[in-house]
Parts: C-alpha cells; sequence; structure tokens
C-alpha cells in the first residue's frame, strides 16, 4: 500500500538490512577511495536529503500544474511520463 511519500514496508528488518549493506558498501569505498576527505559521507548525505526535499517540491509543482491545466488543455499521455 503507497501513499503520496511512502509506502508501507511488508517486511522492514529485510529492507534494513539491504539498506544497512548499501551503507556498509558506500563506507567501504569512501574509506577506500577518498582517505583525504573525512567529510565526504557528510556531503554525499547533504545531497541526498536535498534531493529528497527537491523530489516533494516538484511532485508538488506537478499536482498544482495538472490541477490548473487538465481542463484547458487536451494533453497526450505520453507527456505525463516525460513530465514526472
Amino acid at each position: 500500500m503507497c501513499d503520496v511519500d511512502r509506502c508501507t514496508l511488508e517486511d522492514r528488518g529485510t529492507v534494513e538490512r539491504s539498506h544497512q549493506l548499501l551503507l556498509d558498501c558506500l563506507l567501504y569505498l569512501l574509506a577506500k577511495n577518498h582517505v583525504d576527505d573525512p567529510l565526504i559521507f557528510a556531503r554525499i548525505t547533504a545531497v541526498i536529503v536535498s534531493l529528497r526535499s527537491q523530489s516533494q517540491q516538484h511532485s508538488l509543482a506537478e499536482e498544482r500544474f495538472v490541477i490548473e491545466w487538465q481542463d484547458k488543455v487536451d494533453f497526450p499521455p505520453v507527456f505525463f511520463e516525460m513530465w514526472s
């Protein structure tokens, strides 16, 4: 089941283990390849948070656009696939 922002997890433990494995891999690669940059993980985390915020802003803008223009313009179905 999904709402606007997040889906309900059916198997939270499996998802968390997958996330932890990805995080461990990232930390390993950063430690191996960016020894001289101790803040790289913090910067990557900030970018990810920023992308999520921008994604939410895009969703809101898309919703407002559709509400305003859906009755005024006959958009082809592919338009909404390209937009989102």
